[in-house]
């Protein structure tokens, strides 16, 4: 039988979480990770999972992703992170047979398909801004001021755990997220 609409959303925010797990064993900045997550559920608005195997959509997604938010990664250099951070049997995003050719191959149909709209607006930078404020209003050796940078950090590692698996943040504004 063909997979049903709930199939396609597990295998789909499957895929997410394995594209914030790769980010986070690479130290992909978090912008970087949140746009990869953002490009890749952007794309299946457009196209079914049926059309194009989400592997190869996440790993287009993270190349994109990189480009975007500049802390560039070749095609290659991304698949080979990601065939070493697989452990077991779990293969995540990359099972060998995916190459950098096809990721390559496949980079214009991804940008086609998402109209060329790589920019992701995050709520990282309204939450960075909402902490010097609250720095800028405590006095300098206040507890509750030592605590915001612990504060802020939590805030943002909040908001990355939820892009995978919530749409509220390819839709709302980032200081309303935030």
């Amino acid at each position: 039988p063909p997979p049903t609409p709930a199939d396609d959303l597990r295998l789909l925010a499957y895929h997410a979480t394995r594209i914030a797990t790769y980010a986070a064993s690479t130290k992909l900045p978090r912008a970087a990770t949140a746009t990869a997550i953002a490009l890749f559920k952007r794309y299946f608005l457009r196209k079914s999972s049926l059309e194009t195997p989400p592997s190869l959509v996440a790993v287009a997604a993270i190349y994109a992703a990189c480009k975007a938010e500049e802390c560039y990664r070749s095609a290659a250099q991304v698949l080979d992170e990601i065939a070493a951070g697989a452990a077991g049997s779990d293969k995540g995003l990359h099972d060998g047979a995916l190459k950098a050719s096809h990721v390559l191959d496949f980079e214009l149909a991804f940008m086609e398909t998402l109209e060329y709209h790589l920019v992701v607006f995050h709520p990282f930078r309204t939450l960075s801004e909402l902490s010097l404020a609250l720095q800028e209003s405590l006095p300098a050796e206040s507890p509750p001021r030592l605590l915001l940078p612990s504060l802020q950090t939590a805030a943002e590692s909040a908001v990355l755990a939820a892009y995978p698996t919530t749409d509220l943040l390819l839709t709302a504004p980032p200081a309303v997220a935030a």
